[in-house]
C-alpha cells in the first residue's frame, strides 16, 4: 500500500546536461544570503522537474530554459500529487532558474511567458478557505488581509483623492521601504529626483542601526510624490509630510489615521504597514526584479528578509494556482 507514496522515478539517474544545469545553478545561488535549506530545496525541485520532463518529453532542464511553457504545463501536471509547499517551492525555484546567466532583459521575458503559461483564475479575496492536497497536511484556518499586488495602486488612488497630502502619505506607505518615523522626518532636500530611465523614482538617505541605507520611492509613488512636491512648492528645508499648521510636523497618529481611512477606502481596512512593504517586495518581483535588487529598493540589509517578505503572497500564489488544476482536472 505504501509503494505509491512514493515517486516511481526517484532512483533514476538524470542526463549530464541536466546535472551540469543543477551544479550551475547550486554555484549561481550560492551565497551567505541563501540559506542552506532554501537551496537544497530548491535543487530537490528543480532535479524533480527535470526528471518528470526527461521521462515525459525528452527535454533537459537546460531545454526547459528555452521551453518555459512546457516547464508550466509539467507542473501543472505533477501539481493534483504535491502538496501547496511544493509547487510553491518548484515555481520559485524554476521561476530563479530561468533568470540564471542571462541578461535581466531576457530572464524577466522567460519568467513572464512561465508565468502566462500558468493556469489562472478569479481570485475569491482573502476569505478563502486552506486547500487540502493530497499528501499533504493542512489546516484550515483564515489567512490574514494581505494586499494584493494592484491593492497598492488602489490604495494610493484612493488617497490621491483624498487630498494630494493623503496620496503623498499612501506614496511613501505603499512605494517605498520607508518606516513611520522616516516618512516623519523626510524633508524635500533629503530626495533627489532620478528620471535617467522610462520609471523615474525619488532617492533618500537614511542611517539604520549606524549604516547608511538608501531607499527608493518607486513606481506610481513617484509621481504622486513630486505632485505633491509641486503643490506644496519643493522648498528645500520643509518637511515633506506636515501637519494642519503650516511648518509644523505632522504626528504619527495622524499619518496613521490618514493611511487607514486612504485603506479603509481602497477596500483594506486593517492592513499593516508591514503587509504593505511586503506587497510591495511582491510588486517588485511581479516586474521581474531580482531579490538582490528588491533588497536595495526597500533599504533592506539581507535577502533573507525579502523571502520572509514574499512568503505569504508566494504561499496565496501557489494556493491559486492548485486551485485553478483541481479544478480543470475535475472538469475534465
Amino acid at each position: 500500500m505504501q509503494k505509491a507514496l512514493f515517486p516511481r522515478d526517484l532512483g533514476l539517474p538524470l542526463s549530464e546536461a541536466s546535472g551540469q544545469e543543477l551544479a550551475a545553478y547550486r554555484h549561481w545561488r550560492s551565497s551567505p544570503a541563501v540559506a542552506a535549506s532554501t537551496l537544497a530545496a530548491e535543487i530537490s525541485q528543480l532535479r524533480s522537474l527535470a526528471r518528470q520532463s526527461e521521462q515525459r518529453t525528452g527535454y533537459t532542464l537546460r531545454d526547459l530554459r528555452q521551453r518555459p511553457k512546457e516547464a508550466a504545463q509539467l507542473i501543472e501536471r505533477a501539481s493534483a500529487s504535491l502538496g501547496l509547499s511544493t509547487v510553491q517551492t518548484r515555481i520559485r525555484a524554476f521561476q530563479r532558474f530561468l533568470m540564471m546567466g542571462v541578461s535581466p532583459y531576457l530572464g524577466r521575458q522567460r519568467v513572464q511567458a512561465f508565468r502566462a503559461a500558468l493556469p489562472k483564475r478569479t481570485p475569491r479575496g482573502w476569505h478563502d478557505a486552506g486547500l487540502s492536497v493530497p499528501g499533504a497536511r493542512t489546516r484550515r484556518r483564515m489567512p490574514g488581509p494581505t494586499p494584493t499586488v494592484e491593492g497598492l495602486a488602489q490604495i494610493l488612488e484612493a488617497g490621491a483623492r483624498r487630498s494630494i497630502s493623503s496620496g503623498a502619505i499612501a506614496a511613501l506607505a505603499c512605494f517605498s521601504g520607508l518606516d513611520v518615523k522616516e516618512m516623519l522626518e523626510l524633508r524635500w532636500q533629503d530626495l533627489t529626483w532620478r528620471d535617467d530611465e522610462a520609471s523615474p523614482y525619488w532617492e533618500t538617505k537614511f542611517r539604520r542601526r549606524g549604516h547608511k541605507t538608501t531607499v527608493f520611492v518607486v513606481g506610481a509613488g513617484a509621481q504622486a510624490l513630486l505632485k505633491h512636491g509641486l503643490s506644496s512648492g519643493l522648498e528645500r528645508d520643509a518637511l515633506v509630510l506636515t501637519g494642519r499648521v503650516p511648518g509644523s510636523r505632522l504626528s504619527e497618529r495622524a499619518l496613521r489615521n490618514e493611511l487607514r481611512a486612504s485603506c479603509t477606502l481602497a477596500g483594506w481596512p486593517k492592513v499593516t504597514r508591514p503587509q504593505l512593504i511586503s506587497t510591495l517586495a511582491a510588486w517588485l518581483r511581479d516586474k521581474g526584479i531580482d531579490d538582490h535588487s528588491i533588497r536595495l529598493t526597500l533599504g533592506r540589509r539581507r535577502a533573507a528578509s525579502i523571502d520572509r517578505m514574499l512568503h505569504r503572497h508566494n504561499q496565496l500564489e501557489a494556493q491559486a494556482y492548485i486551485d485553478g488544476a483541481i479544478v480543470r482536472q475535475r472538469a475534465t
